[in-house]
This record gives structure tokens, sequence and C-alpha cells, in this order.
């Protein structure tokens, strides 16, 4: 909910989620450079900031293109490409 009260006070949607994404990367590069317990700790903090971040980003980004009116529908396509080649629950 923090993470959703700071994108709403950000104007600029769009460069909130770039730097979420680039924190995402920077954790992952953190993570496989240095294995060792600070530089985990830090990368694991870093990423799940960033991931409670970029949630409310793109929901915000697709409120601004679609309106209120069709902001279902376009959560159900961001969604469906969420989990495009994910495998199914049979396999």
């Amino acid at each position: 909910m923090p993470a959703g009260a700071l994108v709403d006070a950000v104007y600029d949607k769009r460069r909130t989620a770039i730097l979420a994404l680039l924190a995402i990367a920077t954790a992952a590069v953190l993570l496989a450079a240095w294995p060792s317990t600070l530089p985990v700790l830090l990368s694991e903090v870093l990423h799940g900031f960033a991931s409670c971040v970029l949630t409310p980003s793109i929901a915000a980004i697709s409120l601004a293109l679609v309106g209120r009116a069709r902001l279902g529908e376009r959560l159900g396509r961001n969604t469906r490409f969420a989990a495009l080649g994910a495998p199914s629950p049979r396999a």
C-alpha cells in the first residue's frame, strides 16, 4: 500500500516504472556478481521494493491509457500478456 501511495504521488508514472525495472535489473546483477550475505540482502530488499512499485505503476499507466470505463478489460489483457509462456495448470 505505501508503494501504491508513492506511485499516486508521483507525476511521471512511466519514469517510476522504468526506475523500478532498472532497480530489479540492478538487484539481479548484484545478486549474480556478489553472492555473499550483505549484497544478497541488499538485492532482496531492492527487488522487493521495486516490484511493489512496478505493479501500481503499470496499473496507473493502464488507467491513463484507456480510462476508467475500460480499465477492467485492459487489466485482463495485461494479465494475459503476463501469463504468456507460463506453463498451463494441466502440464
